[in-house]
């Protein structure tokens, strides 16, 4: 499907064809009535306007009402006096009614927009047949409720624990059960922004019944996952109960010496499912299809939720869950590439977004972020995610500042997670620069082929021997590998000797290219399990041996000695053999399709520039839908309605960039114009640790955006 479909100038309602493409097509003879809820539910997004006040405004103003009120917002006083409104807040709306104008998404006054937005936007099989049904039997308003529940992000989008993984009400009985005997609970959490901060939700979700908790964090050493010694110490804690956070799932052997132990054990991950002998194993991956999207810090309020609902009167989750537990989850989500346009997502990082704990709040502030905006964080989340870059930062030392009371308690730790940022950051880009140069780049040609480097192995793949102590970088430089390349991207990262004479590399695949390849099937290969085999102690001063590789779909990390890079390399290289013939019968290697899902962008590649100025004003018109920024004033709820974009339309044109000089607002761009094929240009923006490419090159274009094009992604083109 082409950007064309969704055309710039629409013809009236009466005469639009029936648009049978998708099953949630509206059909034109509702378009009155739709017109009429459109606007009724626009106005119910407004501070001061409920259910009762939005109808009565539409009646007595008829269908042209937010017209009438643009010209007049004195109309709206008369109204709602009848209904009761205070006079405070009529005057707060009125004041505010130009600068609402100014925000009002297109859909509120453009049918034509809302129908083919929400085609696009509604992708899965349940919402397909829940539309359809709906308009079959004439119901466009509910339709358009429940399409306004998901663009606010309204808590009733989240599912109960129990369907989001069967047993996880069991679950919260047995820890409820612990907390009321006063057991000790041990609990062991990933070092990443998902595991910490799912630590912190869990711990914050049953302290307040007295719970005894004691902590351990996976780190750089031992890498991902339980481990042996931290069974062994919670076992001395006497604790009688075992929670894992976003692992545990492929450490069947730990759980069973858990319980060995005498600990029961509840397993709370998302990773690649395994045989697991836990008592509760909380995965949502164990079922086809799986269960739930949650991330790691999401499921670990879901069981949060679980044990409140046991332990309270009414079986009801206490208030707060859905305040500060509820941000660091979506926080936890958001990190782990949790999808922005999952309806339940979007109600973790938009029903809480004004509870950010003291400890984010006091470190976004110190780095200029806006601890309030999903998404707005990224140096912090990056600052969070150290535990698992460098040795130099633990997990607990994030458990403290996620745990901090207020903002001055949190101070030592922003100060030394911010230290060790700024200490890192040149590394990191150092290391990126090495492992570039060791791969090399793409070359796309003008027929849509590719010409990749080393084109005779599936993997782009380098070796850095110089950062033992930033070998977890090896993941963000193998994704600039994977994009460089134009194909799954594999980076080994010396660590250093350990204590029993093993040289040991960290390495980290990803695959940020066209090429559809499941390398989360790794995980379970048994010769890769076998490449990944290192010495690990335990607590009693015995060795033992463990398998050190997990991950996502698209995502594997690990560990292997210096004899085993080469051997790590060749089975994976025969691994992508075998997936190759399995991939090519459902298409093969490919550029991703103009639309695939729900996560997916409307891509078309190299735009004829002539049509890029009408793409521009297409998306302009789509932006106050995808995007929505602050309202003025806000005050019968108390609070902003701010939400970012959920999507934004992407392109490739062909272009030669021009007149790169430094930009004097931010040092780490250079200022220049993007020259298309028909003589346009555009104002850019391009890293400035960056080499540009000569000639011309493909480069993608987020339109919609006000201001200048940032460039990241290009491909150069074959003279």
């Amino acid at each position: 499907m082409k950007l064309d479909d969704l055309v710039l100038d629409f013809k009236p309602e009466s005469e639009l064809e029936p648009d049978w493409r998708t099953p949630n097509a509206f059909f034109i003879e509702e378009a009155e009535q739709f017109v009429r809820w459109m606007r009724s539910s626009y106005l119910q997004t407004l501070p001061g306007v409920g259910e009762k006040l939005a109808e009565e405004i539409v009646d007595e103003l008829g269908e042209d009402c937010l017209e009438r009120i643009d010209e007049n917002p004195e109309v709206l006083r008369a109204v709602a006096a009848r209904s009761g409104v205070p006079a405070p807040t009529i005057e707060n709306l009125i004041e505010n009614w130009r600068a609402l104008r100014e925000e009002r998404p297109a859909f509120a006054t453009d049918v034509a927009i809302a129908q083919r937005l929400l085609k696009f936007d509604f992708t899965w099989d349940e919402d397909f047949d829940r539309f359809q049904n709906k308009i079959n039997e004439g119901r466009v308003d509910e339709t358009f409720r429940i399409y306004r529940r998901w663009y606010l992000g309204l808590p009733s989008l989240v599912p109960s624990p129990e369907r989001t993984v069967p047993g996880m009400t069991d679950a919260g009985k047995m820890l409820s059960e612990a907390i009321e005997a006063g057991e000790k609970i041990a609990v062991f959490c990933d070092y990443d922004v998902d595991g910490t901060t799912a630590g912190e939700v869990f711990r914050r979700s049953v302290e307040p019944y007295g719970a005894d908790l004691h902590y351990g964090y996976a780190d750089p050493h031992t890498g991902f996952g339980l481990t042996e010694a931290f069974v062994r110490e919670a076992h001395a804690q006497g604790a009688k109960v075992l929670v894992t956070l976003d692992c545990g799932s492929t450490q069947g052997d730990k759980v069973a010496l858990a319980q060995k132990l005498g600990m029961k054990v509840i397993v709370v991950d998302h990773h690649h499912a395994a045989e697991n002998p836990a008592d509760h194993h909380l995965n949502p991956k164990l079922y086809e299809p799986a269960s739930s999207e949650n991330t790691g810090a999401q499921l670990a309020w879901k069981l949060g939720a679980a044990v409140q609902a046991a332990r309270e009167p009414e079986g009801k989750t206490r208030p707060e869950h859905w305040q500060e537990n509820m941000q660091l989850a979506g926080m936890g989500c958001l990190a782990d590439m949790g999808s922005v346009v999952l309806p339940e997502n979007r109600a973790f990082f938009w029903h809480p977004h004004r509870h950010p704990v003291p400890g984010v709040r006091a470190l976004a502030a110190e780095l200029g972020e806006d601890p309030e905006t999903p998404g707005a964080m990224i140096a912090t989340q990056a600052c969070l995610n150290l535990p698992k870059r460098t040795a130099k930062v633990s997990a607990a030392d994030v458990g403290k500042l996620l745990a901090a009371r207020d903002e001055k308690e949190a101070e030592p730790m922003v100060r030394k997670l911010l230290g060790h940022y700024e200490e890192a950051k040149p590394v990191r880009e150092k290391m990126a620069k090495q492992a570039l140069e060791q791969v090399g780049e793409a070359v796309w040609n003008d027929d849509g082929t590719v010409d990749r480097p080393d084109p005779d192995r599936y993997f782009a793949v380098a070796r850095l021997d110089e950062y033992p102590d930033y070998a977890g970088y090896s993941g963000p430089v193998a994704s600039k590998v994977s994009r460089a390349a134009s194909k799954p991207g594999l980076v080994f990262a010396y660590k250093g000797r350990d204590e029993h004479g093993q040289d040991v590399y960290k390495f980290s695949t990803r695959n940020d290219s066209p090429i559809k390849l499941r390398l989360g099937d790794l995980i379970d290969d048994e010769e890769m399990r076998k490449l990944c085999t290192v010495k690990v102690a335990n607590e009693d001063g015995s060795v033992s041996e463990a398998a050190v590789v997990g991950g996502h779909a698209e995502i594997v990390s690990g560990a292997c000695t210096r004899e085993n890079v080469d051997k790590v390399v060749e089975r994976m290289e025969e691994w992508a053999a075998e997936q190759e013939k399995k991939v090519r019968k459902q298409g093969g290697f490919f550029w991703p399709k103009a639309y695939s899902g729900p996560d997916a962008f409307l891509t078309e590649r190299k735009v004829d520039p002539d049509r890029l100025p009408a793409i521009e004003e297409q998306a302009r018109r789509l932006g106050p839908f995808t995007k929505r920024r602050m309202l003025a004033a806000p005050r019968r709820r108390g609070r902003d309605d701010r939400l970012s974009s959920n999507r934004e339309l992407e392109i490739s044109v062909v272009g030669e960039l021009r007149d790169l000089a430094p930009d004097p607002e931010n040092e780490k761009w250079l200022a220049g114009k993007l020259e298309l094929e028909n003589g346009m240009t555009r104002e850019i923006r391009y890293p400035a640790d960056e080499k540009a490419p000569e000639g011309k090159a493909e480069w993608i274009l987020k339109v919609g955006n006000p201001g200048p094009y940032y460039l990241r992604k290009f491909a150069k083109l074959a003279s």
